[in-house]
Parts: structure tokens; C-alpha cells; sequence
């Protein structure tokens, strides 16, 4: 039987971020990126038919803060991207902040030397897996 997983999301305008958790809900792994759709609800189908595969808890997705901590104003679009993603999915949503993780992303991957046109495809999933990594290490940090 499959155990279900935690799945991240990096939100963007034009291409969405996915990520993986492990059966265990240890590890998240990169899944893919998906390029978004004219209304906010097409774009969270296409994300549930991506998925269809797997048995999920719970959604993960990253929330755009300013570096003081104050919301931004992507941040009320994540928000109301969210409340679809729960009636979607009819799944709970839970929000982690993601200030930094993709240009982290993208300097780790300018030091691997990865070519432009590599970053660009991948620092989108690979955005998502660092922010589901840092939640699911929030989540056992707790259980401890």
C-alpha cells in the first residue's frame, strides 16, 4: 500500500515548482515544474492530474515574504492560489516561508557551474525541494 507524501510547491507566475516527499516524509525530491495556465483554477487542475499517481497529506507551498518579514504582495497571490489548491486537491494547505531558497538555488547551481538554460529549467522543482526539505525537517524536529 502506498504511504502517503508531502507534496511542496514553489509558486511563480508563469511556472510552478514540485516537490516530493519520500514515503517516510523524510526526504523531498525534485518532481518536475509545470507551466501555469491562464486562471489560477486551471493551473491547480493541471497540478492534481500531475499528482493523480500519488496519495497525499497534506500541500506545502512557498510564501514570498519581504526580508523583514512582512508579506509581499505575490504573497496575497499565494494565498488566494492556496485557498483553490485546498478546494482542488481537498487537501490541507500549509505555508513556509520561502524568502531566499531560489536565489540559493540559483547560486549553488551558478557554483556547479550549470549553464543558464539548466538553472532555469530546474530551479524551479529544485526551489520546491528546498522548501519542503526545510518543513518536513521542521516537521521531525518536532516529533523528536
Amino acid at each position: 500500500m502506498d504511504k502517503e507524501k508531502v507534496v511542496g510547491f514553489d509558486f511563480g507566475e508563469k511556472r510552478i515548482g514540485i516537490a516530493l516527499s519520500d514515503d517516510k516524509q523524510n526526504i523531498a525530491l525534485p518532481f518536475k515544474t509545470i507551466e501555469t495556465e491562464s486562471k489560477p483554477r486551471l493551473t491547480a487542475e493541471k497540478l492534481k492530474k500531475a499528482l493523480a499517481s500519488y496519495k497525499l497529506l497534506k500541500l506545502v507551498i512557498g510564501l514570498p515574504l519581504h526580508m523583514d518579514g512582512k508579506e509581499s504582495p505575490m504573497s496575497i497571490k499565494v494565498r488566494d492560489f492556496a485557498k483553490i489548491l485546498e478546494e482542488v486537491f481537498k487537501l490541507p494547505v500549509e505555508f513556509m516561508d520561502e524568502r531566499l531558497t531560489s536565489s540559493y538555488i540559483e547560486k549553488e547551481m551558478r557554483g556547479m557551474d550549470a549553464s543558464r538554460k539548466t538553472r532555469a529549467k530546474n530551479v524551479d522543482q529544485l526551489s520546491a525541494t528546498l522548501l519542503l526539505q526545510t518543513y518536513l525537517d521542521r516537521q521531525n524536529n518536532l516529533r523528536l
